[in-house]
């Protein structure tokens, strides 16, 4: 069966499943894995490894831990880079969430990020919460 939502979840959502997969953001990832298609670019995949591994999050993550969560990731997403050209967020560093989601025809964008929320929905695109997503996809 084709798998027709299509997700776009922000860094800090992910960063929270990589460290506690156990988590809401770990479960809205699971959700969204099962559920859908996951989409990243190469700017929404760059600045998850550069948050992944900075080092404040090694207490939390070995090397090996966030390689093969990058690994993962990139199994599970369709890459998506012919985007728009965005400068909504009051936030100039979200606004790549949202030309992905509206380049890559996004279901929803899963954040926690409140620059991002205050604009739900953009575009037609719903903007919610990980447990938000968990209660009601």
């Amino acid at each position: 069966m084709k798998k027709s939502k299509r997700f776009v979840i922000d860094t800090n959502v992910l960063v929270s499943a990589a460290i506690f997969p156990s988590s809401v953001p770990g479960q809205a990832l699971d959700k969204a894995v099962r559920s859908g298609i996951l989409l990243m670019s190469l700017a929404t995949v760059s600045e998850l490894e550069k948050t992944l591994k900075k080092k404040k999050l090694r207490k939390y993550l070995s090397l090996t831990s966030i390689n093969n969560f990058l690994e993962k990731l990139e199994r599970l997403t369709e890459p998506t880079d012919t985007l728009p050209e965005l400068a909504v967020c009051r936030d100039p560093k979200d606004d790549k969430f949202l030309a992905l989601a509206l380049g890559g025809k996004a279901s929803c964008i899963i954040t926690g990020d409140e620059d991002l929320l205050v604009l739900h929905p953009f575009k037609g695109i719903p903007i919610i919460a990980p447990l938000e997503f968990i209660n009601e996809y």
